[in-house]
């Protein structure tokens, strides 16, 4: 199964995935990374890994689909994405791009819900339970089928950073086994 990934930022997820690829516990090929930073610490993992890397702006947008087209790209994983996915890439792989989010979906969604701003969300709303969400991505943030869901307890003193970390150590160890179970289709 060919598999590209969206990034944006530190790719700790990513990473997570290489460790799981390289241990032989999850076959996949990684023929892509998407960023939408030149910074983005997951670039320079991928390229260490001789794994191509596009970086998207406004002005190269449009060259995204025909660069998965022709890696013959089976799965979009978003890990850590905080672009919108433009439509046309959703409606040409239609229930083949997942999205991570660091909680539980449908709470604390949407627009610029993403990383922290997800976790002092929580905090300041007095949720007592948090967690992670595996989904299929659609034409609305965050909204599509729910693949996967993990809850982790948030602690009296979680502080956005403390919640952030109980949160990534669960998403490290789903993400595979989602991405384990969609490639079964490819076997």
């Amino acid at each position: 199964m060919n598999c590209a990934f969206f990034v944006s930022g530190r790719g700790s997820n990513f990473s997570a995935i290489l460790e799981k690829k390289k241990s032989g516990e999850l076959n996949i090929n990684i023929e892509l990374v998407v960023s939408s930073s030149q910074n983005a610490g997951a670039n320079e993992i991928a390229r260490d890994e001789n794994i191509d890397v596009f970086v998207v702006n406004n002005e190269n947008q449009s060259e995204i689909l025909p660069l998965l087209l022709s890696k013959k790209i089976d799965l979009i994983i978003l890990a850590g994405f905080i672009k919108k996915i433009p439509d046309e890439i959703i409606i040409a792989f239609r229930d083949k791009i997942i999205n991570i989010h660091p909680s539980l979906l449908p709470a604390f969604g949407g627009k610029g819900m993403f990383g922290e701003n997800v976790h002092k969300a929580v905090i300041e709303r007095g949720v007592k339970i948090s967690g992670l969400t595996i989904h299929i991505v659609d034409e609305e943030y965050d909204n599509g089928k729910i693949l996967f869901q993990k809850a982790v307890e948030v602690l009296p003193n979680d502080t956005p950073q403390t919640l952030a970390k109980r949160i990534l150590t669960q998403e490290h160890d789903s993400l595979w086994r989602v991405i384990k179970e969609f490639s079964k289709k490819y076997e």
